[in-house]
C-alpha cells in the first residue's frame, strides 16, 4: 500500500523538478562553503555559522545544486513513506495511512522546500525518521533488540539537531519518555538502554561542540544565537544600555532606514553588522556574543516587551509556508502562477490543520491535568511540536513559518490519528483510564518486522 503514497509523490515531485529550477536561497552560500571546507579539509575563516549534515548533502551531491535537488526528491519521497507508515503502524488502518503520507507528498510547502539549497528538507526526514525509531523503540521494550533500537533513536536524534540546531531539546524529550517507559525494567537494563540512547545523541552534538571549539573558538551548535535574539531584543533596542551603543546606533540607523522604505525591524541586524565590524574591529563571533549579552539583559530588565515578541514569532510558526525564491524560479510563468494560486488554497487548508492539532494539544493537556489520560507516545509527538514553536520563537521573531516546515509530518500524524479516534470510538474507552504509559504503548502500537 505504501507504493500509492510513494508514486504520488514523485508525480508531485517530477513535475516540480521539470518546471522549476533549483533556488539558492541568500543561506545557501554559508551551506557551499562549509561543504568545500571538508572537501579541501581546510576549515581557516570557519565561524561556525552552520551545522554540518546539509553541507554534507551538498559535497555528497559533488556540491552541484540539480543534484543535491534530486537528492532532496528522493529525500521528500522517503519522507512521505515514513510518514504513511508511522501513521499505519499506530491505527491498524492502511486507509489513514495513505492519506497522512498523500497529504505530505502534494504539500506544496514541502515540494518547494525540496527545490531550495537548505536545510529544511534533510531536517525533515531526520526528525520524523527519529520519531519512527522512538515509535519502534517504545512499542517493543522487552525484545533483545531493544538496545539496538535505542542507540538507532540516538544517532537520528543527533543527527536532527545537527540538521537544524532547534530540536536539540529532542534529547531531553526522549530520554524523559525512555525514562518513563523503563520504570519496570530492572536497573542495570534500563542504565544500559537510557545510555545506548544518550551517547550517540548527546556525543554527536558535543562532537561538532568540540569541533567549532577547537576551530572557531566557539563552543556550541552554532555561533548565530546572538543574532536570532537580535530580532527579540530589535523590537526595543532604543532601550539597550549605553554600553551597548556600538550596537544600539547602527542597528537603528537601518530600522529607520527599512522602515522609511516600508518595510520593519525586521532581521535588521544582517544589514547592520557590515558598519558594526568596520567601527568595532569585532569578528562574527565576537559580534553574536555581545548580541547574547546585550539581548538576554534587555528580557531581564523588559519582560513584558519581550514575552510580547515571542508571542509575536509563535503566531508566525503556525503559518504555513513555501518557498518561493525569485521570480524567473519557474521555466514557464503559467506554471508559477498554477502553483502560487495552488499554494493560496492549500496555505488555508494546512492553516486549518494547524488549528485543529492545536486544539487537539490543548484538549490532550487538559486531559492529563484531570488524569484522564496517560503520558503515552502520542503525547510525545505533540511535545515535540510544541517544544519546537515555544523554543523558536523564544530565539528569534522573523522566519518562524520556515522553522517550522519540519515538524509538518507531526501535525499531520496527531491530526490524523486523531480522525481514526473518531472513526474508531470504541478505541476511547481504554485510553482514558490512568495505566501506565508502558501498557498503553504496547497495546497501541504494533510491532515492525523484527
Amino acid at each position: 500500500m505504501l507504493l500509492a503514497v510513494v508514486i504520488v509523490a514523485m508525480i508531485a515531485r517530477l513535475l516540480m523538478v521539470r518546471n522549476c529550477a533549483p533556488a539558492v536561497d541568500p543561506d545557501t552560500p554559508s551551506y557551499l562553503e562549509l561543504a568545500s571546507d571538508f572537501s579541501s579539509l581546510s576549515f581557516g575563516g570557519w565561524d561556525a555559522s552552520r551545522t554540518p549534515v546539509f553541507p554534507l548533502l551538498l559535497l555528497a551531491s559533488g556540491r552541484d545544486y540539480v543534484t543535491a535537488r534530486l537528492v532532496q526528491t528522493l529525500i521528500g519521497v522517503a519522507t512521505a513513506s515514513l510518514l504513511a507508515l508511522l501513521v499505519m503502524r499506530r491505527t491498524n488502518s492502511s486507509v489513514f495511512g495513505i492519506l497522512a503520507g498523500t497529504a505530505w507528498a502534494l504539500d506544496l510547502g514541502a515540494i518547494t522546500y525540496e527545490s531550495a539549497m537548505m536545510s529544511e528538507t534533510v531536517c525533515t526526514f531526520f526528525l520524523l525518521a527519529s520519531v519512527v525509531a522512538l515509535q519502534r523503540t517504545v512499542s517493543r521494550p522487552s525484545t533483545r533488540r531493544a538496545v539496538t533500537w535505542y542507540a538507532v533513536t540516538g544517532l537520528l536524534t543527533g543527527m536532527t539537531a545537527l540538521a537544524r540546531p532547534l530540536y536539540a531539546f529532542l534529547l531531553f524529550i526522549y530520554f524523559s519518555a525512555l525514562l518513563k517507559l523503563g520504570e519496570r525494567e530492572g536497573a542495570g537494563a534500563r542504565t544500559r538502554r537510557l545510555a545506548a540512547f544518550a551517547i550517540p545523541a548527546a556525543g554527536l552534538m558535543l562532537a561538532w561542540c568540540i569541533f567549532n571549539w577547537f576551530v572557531a573558538g566557539y563552543f556550541g551548535l552554532m555561533s548565530t544565537v546572538g543574532l536570532s535574539l537580535s530580532n527579540h531584543s530589535g523590537e526595543f533596542i532604543e532601550l539597550a544600555p549605553e554600553r551597548y551603543v556600538a550596537i544600539r546606533e547602527p542597528y537603528l540607523r537601518v530600522v529607520r532606514r527599512q522602515i522609511a522604505e516600508g518595510g520593519s525591524r525586521s532581521e535588521a541586524i544582517f544589514e547592520a553588522a557590515p558598519e558594526i565590524y568596520r567601527e568595532t574591529g569585532w569578528t562574527e563571533i565576537e559580534l553574536s556574543r555581545r548580541l547574547t549579552r546585550m539581548s538576554l539583559e534587555m528580557f531581564i530588565a523588559h519582560p513584558l516587551l519581550y514575552a510580547r515578541s515571542v508571542l509575536r514569532g509563535w503566531n508566525r510558526f503556525w503559518i504555513p509556508d513555501a518557498y518561493f525564491g525569485f521570480p524567473d524560479q519557474f521555466y514557464k510563468p503559467a506554471f508559477g502562477l498554477f502553483v502560487r494560486k495552488l499554494w493560496k488554497v492549500q496555505k488555508l487548508v494546512w492553516f486549518a490543520v494547524n488549528l485543529l492539532f492545536l486544539l487537539i494539544a490543548g484538549w490532550g493537556a487538559l486531559q492529563l491535568i484531570r488524569r484522564r489520560l496517560s503520558l503515552d507516545f502520542d503525547c510525545c509527538v505533540i511535545a515535540v511540536v510544541l517544544a519546537a514553536s515555544l523554543v523558536q520563537a523564544a530565539i528569534e521573531l522573523g522566519e518562524n513559518s520556515r522553522y517550522a516546515v519540519p515538524t509538518v509530518p507531526l501535525v499531520i500524524y496527531v491530526v490524523a490519528v486523531w480522525l481514526w479516534k473518531v472513526n474508531s470510538p470504541e478505541s476511547y474507552p481504554n485510553e482514558t483510564r490512568a495505566i501506565p504509559a508502558s501498557s498503553l504503548v504496547e497495546r497501541h502500537y504494533n510491532s515492525f518486522d523484527s
